[in-house]
């Protein structure tokens, strides 16, 4: 123990702001975030609930069906961790986006297989969101949702 080190807080990722790596801010939590390639937007995977699923199967499902099983990782609760509202016109129904916290672990997303919905992804620190185009509205309200974790100084 008496040669021992600490490992690096800072990577060569960070040296060439790599976001597309995860090797990169580890005193921070890193958030994934997609571009769709409709509108342009930058935001959090999502999908549509479909009856008689639950909101946590639905998100559930969608995130198995977009990370494939190559990919590990752990739903934090059953409950979302948030929600926003998207204005829509006075006839139609209002749409809400529920967040889920979902805790990484290992694997890889498979981006190939979802170029046709996602332009571009990032692993990006909460600081960092404020730097991409959302829809309104959402820009800070995930800002003021979402946490930078535990931070040692």
């Amino acid at each position: 123990i008496r040669y021992w080190r600490p490992a690096p807080r800072f990577t060569q990722d960070d040296i060439n702001d790599n976001r597309y790596s995860i090797n990169r801010k580890l005193m921070f939590r890193l958030y994934f975030i997609v571009k769709n390639r409709e509108t342009g937007l930058w935001e959090f995977p999502t999908g549509v609930r479909r009856n008689p699923d639950t909101m946590r199967f639905a998100a559930s499902r969608k995130f198995f069906e977009d990370m494939g099983t190559n990919l590990r990782a752990y739903f934090i609760s059953n409950a979302p961790l948030g929600h926003i509202a998207t204005p829509t016109p006075p006839d139609a129904p209002t749409e809400t986006t529920f967040f889920y916290h979902v805790l990484y672990l290992k694997g890889r997303p498979p981006f190939k297989a979802k170029q046709k919905e996602w332009a571009d992804h990032a692993w990006v620190t909460r600081k960092e969101l404020t730097e991409y185009e959302m829809a309104p509205g959402h820009k800070q309200y995930l800002y003021d949702l979402l946490w930078d974790g535990f931070v040692c100084a």
